[in-house]
């Protein structure tokens, strides 16, 4: 089966006019003309075909859904995905499974915990990300809480973001255990001999510390013993 977008109209002319250079052109216009309004006409359903959208019309169908979390610096399959979800969401708003949604949209496998759960003040709620490994920057978690904004109910307080984060590291440990003794072999007998350390110190004492004499400046007259010799 032949696509229609593909279709040359030679191919339905009797094998006589075939090879009319006339004609063969006018068939290659015809082809790339009907490329170009089957293009056209796949864009005429703007909702239904999101993903064949060239991104500048994602950008303005989310203005005009007023999507809850959506960033132009997105990826523009992201900005597909928070379109198609924008309307379900406004539909479904202030509900804890909407809050969900957002959550492991944008940053993986999420937990919402309201403040019944983990004994907090009433009407609060926390958020923990479990599947987000970034380190994320002030702007982005900003545009992530105004979205959380749009969709949880008007009574409800967000009190805190957590997000879990692993680390792995690797430890290496070694013991090494020495033991020694000299032998000297006398005779065919053998001699075993220990040594001894002897640990010598030596230390001198700072000038800061030694014994000082208090002196009356004033005086005119300093008996040269009160300065004791060092």
């Amino acid at each position: 089966m032949i696509s229609i977008g593909d279709c040359l109209t030679l191919q339905v002319m009797p094998e006589v006019f075939r090879g009319d250079a006339e004609l063969q052109a006018a068939s290659y216009a015809l082809q790339k003309t009907m490329g170009m309004l089957m293009e056209k006409v796949d864009r005429c359903s703007v909702y239904a075909r999101i993903d064949l959208l060239p991104e500048v019309v994602v950008d303005l169908l989310a203005e005009e859904l007023r999507a809850q979390y959506y960033d132009v610096s997105l990826p523009v399959e992201d900005k597909r995905e928070a379109v198609k979800r924008a309307l379900p969401w406004h539909r479904r708003a202030g509900t804890v499974s909407t809050v969900r949604e957002l959550c492991e949209f944008r940053y993986g496998r999420s937990i919402v915990q309201e403040w019944f759960d983990y004994g907090g003040r009433p009407f609060t709620f926390r958020l923990e990300m479990l599947g987000e490994e970034r380190l994320l920057d002030c702007g982005e978690v900003e545009s992530f809480i105004r979205a959380v904004k749009a969709v949880k109910n008007t009574r409800s307080l967000l009190e805190a973001l957590v997000f879990h984060r692993k680390m792995s590291s690797t430890v290496h440990s070694g013991v090494v255990s020495l033991s020694w003794m000299r032998q000297a072999v006398v005779d065919f007998y053998v001699e075993e001999s220990v040594g001894e350390l002897v640990s010598h110190s030596a230390g001198e004492a700072c000038a800061a510390f030694q014994k000082q004499v208090v002196v009356d400046f004033l005086s005119h007259h300093i008996p040269h013993f009160l300065f004791p010799t060092v």
